[in-house]
């Protein structure tokens, strides 16, 4: 398969036409702006009155919700680190609660009267968050990365990609394996999504500069992670080798292979659905090392930075994602002017933390001749 064995060696410059979405861009749905909200907690909890039932299903969704964001960003956290309730309640900045049904159970059979079925979502304060994690010396990491699209690229004998003709089982697999609770925002086409359809299987295979720009352009993905299922024998064991590499990041450059033995009768979708997971895993667990926040730097700083723009909407746009970094608590704009902009930020962390934010964000960083941060949208 020749993708497995070009990709390492392609060149960035094609993927510059990505990094403006067009009007028409497809949104990415299922990851919100900051990583400190988590969305979609479902509680279902059962007691005598209804007032009981619903605090234990608070503090339940309490505890699920700072799992999840611990997964999301501290670098192999430990049950110990993990706070008691009341400390969380300090935390939270608010808690939405979408009540779907409250029952009185009347069935004697049943242990409890009340039953309490709601829906949630948690909003914690980042700056609180991020001193108990100093406190407790927790590495974690702190920028979400851009939109990461997907494309699978499967082959039993017959390569397949997105094909309405014929089915792809490792579409499926990441399908299934996605929305996930990660920094990285992955972006899978839906198989009715005629608008992917740029790319073919030659396209993928012999890495077609031209037709992957134009799909990341589409998706507004700067990003591509493609993820190669291939199967083959050797004697009269049949297997599947996978192979995934990401393209247009020039931090995680690893290239990620393994492969998976297949036991006589067992369905291809039980190696495939591991093998994505292991792969979206580690792809997850390398940028979360990347985009690591030392906890020695608890302080907050103010930066003064320039801003080299083209035109007002790219000006809005790089304010806007300047202004998002998490670890960015204020900032001030010092004055505007044809194609340049000043701005002041107050932010937590020292200033190689900073550039390493930029960086990952995707600005360009250079310093002036007295040390002041310029930045642009990389070209």
């Amino acid at each position: 398969m020749r993708i497995l064995l070009t990709i390492a060696s392609i060149f960035w410059g094609f993927l510059s036409t990505a990094q403006n979405a067009p009007p028409n861009a497809v949104p990415v749905a299922g990851f919100l702006d900051s990583p400190f909200v988590i969305t979609q907690i479902y509680v279902d909890i059962g007691a005598n009155d209804e007032q009981t039932a619903k605090d234990l299903a608070i503090d339940i969704a309490k505890k699920a919700a700072y799992n999840r964001l611990v997964s999301r960003m501290v670098i192999n956290p430990k049950p110990e680190d993990t706070p008691n309730i009341q400390e969380l309640y300090s935390f939270i900045d608010k808690l939405v609660i979408n009540q779907e049904k409250t029952l009185n159970r009347i069935d004697d059979k049943q242990p409890y009267k009340f039953r309490y079925h709601a829906q949630m979502v948690v909003h914690f304060n980042p700056i609180k968050v991020q001193q108990y994690w100093v406190k407790h010396t927790m590495q974690y990491a702190l920028t979400p990365s851009p939109p990461m699209l997907i494309v699978p690229y499967y082959d039993d004998g017959t390569p397949v990609v997105w094909n309405p003709t014929r089915p792809n089982p490792l579409h499926d697999a990441i399908r299934l394996a996605l929305p996930r609770d990660g920094l990285i925002r992955f972006v899978l086409p839906e198989a009715e999504d005629r608008r992917k359809d740029v790319i073919s299987e030659m396209a993928v295979e012999h890495i077609d500069e031209k037709a992957l720009a134009q799909l990341m352009n589409i998706y507004a993905t700067p990003y591509i992670l493609i993820i190669g299922a291939v199967g083959g024998s050797l004697g009269n064991q049949e297997f599947i080798q996978f192979e995934a590499q990401i393209l247009g990041n020039e931090w995680l450059t690893r290239h990620y292979q393994f492969r998976m033995i297949k036991a006589v009768g067992q369905g291809v979708e039980e190696l495939l659905n591991p093998a994505v997971q292991r792969i979206l895993n580690e792809v997850e667990a390398d940028y979360q090392k990347l985009a690591m926040q030392p906890p020695e730097n608890n302080k907050k700083y103010t930066y003064r930075i320039d801003i080299n723009f083209k035109n007002l909407p790219e000006w809005v746009d790089i304010l806007g994602k300047l202004t998002r970094l998490q670890a960015v608590s204020t900032h001030k704009i010092v004055k505007i002017e044809p194609y340049k902009g000043t701005v002041d930020i107050v932010y937590f962390g020292d200033d190689n933390r900073l550039i390493n934010d930029l960086q990952l964000a995707g600005f360009m960083v250079k310093r002036d001749e007295k040390n002041k941060l310029i930045i642009n949208n990389k070209p």
